[in-house]
This record gives C-alpha cells, structure tokens and sequence, in this order.
C-alpha cells in the first residue's frame, strides 16, 4: 500500500528552458530593433490624386525632414547629407546613371521655399527626373 502512495506524487515541470528561449528571443528583438534608426522617417505627406507608376529597380529618395534635414536614401541605406554638400554629393552619386529618377519626399509642414530650394540644387547637379513623394 505504501508503494502506490510514492507513484502518485506531483510532478513539477522543469521552466528553465522555456525562460532560457523567451530570454533569447527578446534579446534578438532588442538588438533588431535598434539596428533600424535611420529606416524610418516621422513624415507628414502632402495627398494627391495621381495613380501610382512603375517604380525602379533601385530608388534613390531624398527626404527632407521636419528640421529641414536632408538624407539620402538608397534602398535601405539612408546617410544625412549638409545642405551645403547636397550638390557634390548627389553629382557623385548619380554620375553615370543619367536614366535614374530622383524621389523628393518633404513634409508637408516644411515650409514651401524649403522644397523649391532643394528642388533648385537637385537641378543644379544635373538630375533631370525628379518626382515628389505624395499619399493617396
């Protein structure tokens, strides 16, 4: 009789590998998460009415911020670039890629002469297709 008493006791699941992998898995999520800082830009888009076009194969944006800050961005690289050094710069990227389309995204608070500045270096370095970035 003193034996079945014995068998049937608790048991009590070991929680140390499960604590172990939720441990793992919001430490990759912290360190994933703070790789992606330049990614995403807090931008208020002025709405059109235009349909979509094709999109190229490699789209190259320059994106003015709310502090009038300017980066460009190439896939999923962004660099910020001084308003001084825009035209060097963009004369240096864009050599030898005269069919490549430049994406202007500025917010829409951003005052209007900000953009057309912007709009007159860009044309200084030589880029004649320039398109600006709206929502629908």
């Amino acid at each position: 009789m003193r034996e079945l008493q014995r068998d049937k006791g608790m048991i009590n699941p070991d929680l140390t590998p499960l604590i172990d992998v939720v441990f793992q898995l919001l430490i990759f999520f912290m360190l994933v998460t703070t790789f992606s800082q330049y990614t995403k830009f807090d931008m208020n888009l002025p709405q059109s009415n235009v349909e979509t076009m094709d999109k190229p194969e490699v789209e190259v944006d320059l994106i003015i911020d709310k502090e009038a800050k300017l980066f460009l961005k190439i896939g999923d690289e962004s660099i910020e670039i001084p308003r001084d050094q825009l035209v060097e710069k963009l004369k240096e990227f864009m050599e030898g890629r005269k069919e490549q389309v430049l994406v202007i995204s500025a917010d829409k608070d951003l005052k209007y002469e900000t953009v057309i500045e912007t709009m007159g270096q860009v044309k200084n370095a030589g880029i004649e297709k320039i398109e600006i970035n709206t929502i629908k």
